[in-house]
């Protein structure tokens, strides 16, 4: 879904360790040579991360939901939910030694 921001806090670049960086550039080379096998040319600037399988189009709000669904029921487990992975996040920045701030930063609040 695509909308614009709650907040100024919300717009924000968020930094991600060497090894995300690392999956997400492998996934992007792995999703062009897909799609430009069946004629879609993913190599734009503002194509999106994830997207539905063979139209490229935006993936479905709940389509998460799903994908989460799939995990706990193949390997069950303590279920969290999309919005307890933030509060999971958060917790973990703390236990690293993040400041408050820093939090709130990464977060997207204001105060």
């Amino acid at each position: 879904m695509i909308q614009q921001p709650k907040t100024k806090a919300s717009i924000r670049i968020l930094s991600l360790d060497p090894k995300t960086e690392k999956i997400l550039k492998s996934w992007r080379v792995d999703q062009q040579q897909r799609f430009l096998k069946i004629g879609i040319n993913t190599f734009n600037r503002n194509q999106y991360v994830f997207t539905q399988g063979k139209s490229n189009r935006l993936l479905a709000p709940a389509r998460a939901d799903d994908c989460l669904k799939w995990v706990y029921k193949h390997y069950p487990q303590r279920k969290i939910t999309i919005h307890g992975f933030r509060h999971t996040h958060a917790s973990l920045l703390f236990g690293a030694g993040a400041t408050i701030k820093e939090v709130q930063d990464r977060l997207g609040y204001s105060n």
